[in-house]
């Protein structure tokens, strides 16, 4: 009887903490910074109809910023030798089955590129905000 115990309650922890994520932050309509083990582990996702995230650029993420049209992602690559950031540029998107975010995204930029972008799009200054 105490092995059944046992067992059953590590089966109810393994359900708590499985599920869920570390950090969950919404950033304007369905787009969120998730990380789903570690906090250094943030990505830009997308929640898809299931309620399920869909990660957008490669996780890493340290900042970020928006408008009404776009959010901006300062990432650390994944094989990060000279510690570069990769910027990314990921148009906000209504709610639609037809649309998936992923196929309209930019980057990954070098700062050089990302710049150019900007002044392409005849954005101002851009205030990046940390992320924890």
């Amino acid at each position: 009887m105490r092995g059944l115990v046992l067992i059953i309650l590590v089966c109810i922890c393994n359900s708590i903490t499985s599920c869920g994520f570390v950090k969950d932050k919404k950033i304007v309509g369905k787009y969120h910074i998730v990380a789903v083990d570690i906090p250094e582990d943030e990505c830009l996702a997308y929640e898809v109809e299931s309620g399920d995230y869909v990660c957008l650029v490669p996780p890493k993420a340290v900042a970020y910023c928006k408008n009404d049209r776009y959010i901006f992602l300062k990432q650390i690559p994944i094989e990060n030798n000279d510690l570069d950031f990769d910027y990314y540029i990921v148009p906000t998107l209504n709610d639609s089955l037809a649309i998936y975010p992923e196929e309209r995204i930019i980057g990954p930029l070098n700062e050089k590129e990302f710049d150019e972008e900007i002044l392409k799009m005849n954005l101002k200054e851009l205030e990046f905000i940390k992320l924890d």
